[in-house]
């Protein structure tokens, strides 16, 4: 609208993207600051108990991308029923208290690690 009567916005919005990087190197960022071992590694003995924790761990890596998505729209760290954490397994961490928790240390370990320009918030 200003700019159809000549003048100047008195302020502009300013986008802030919370991934650095590509989205691929964010979730192996999660992945390892979860604490899990190289993923192909692991699956070399798909039926044990250390592949089901890593089967956990890479699915909450992953969700880490909408996560991020969900912090940027509300401009703070989502809270576990915001993220849908219910839709996930917190057995490796004893609970989804104190997996949370975790998980959200590792999104920030991993923002920080791939040089975000600003925290996600937590």
């Amino acid at each position: 609208m200003y700019a159809a009567i000549g003048e100047n916005a008195p302020a502009t919005s300013r986008r802030v993207d919370l991934l650095p990087g590509s989205a691929h190197d964010f979730v192996d960022a999660v992945y390892a600051a979860l604490g899990a071992p190289p993923y192909e590694e692991v699956m070399r003995n798909p039926g044990s108990p250390l592949a089901d924790v890593c089967r956990q761990k890479a699915k909450l890596a992953n969700a880490g991308v909408s996560y991020l998505q969900i912090a940027e729209a509300l401009g703070r760290a989502p809270e576990v029923t915001e993220a849908g954490a219910d839709h996930h397994e917190w057995e490796w961490a004893g609970g989804l208290e104190r997996g949370w928790a975790a998980y959200r240390h590792a999104i920030e370990a991993a923002l920080q690690r791939n040089g975000a320009p600003e925290r996600a918030g937590g």
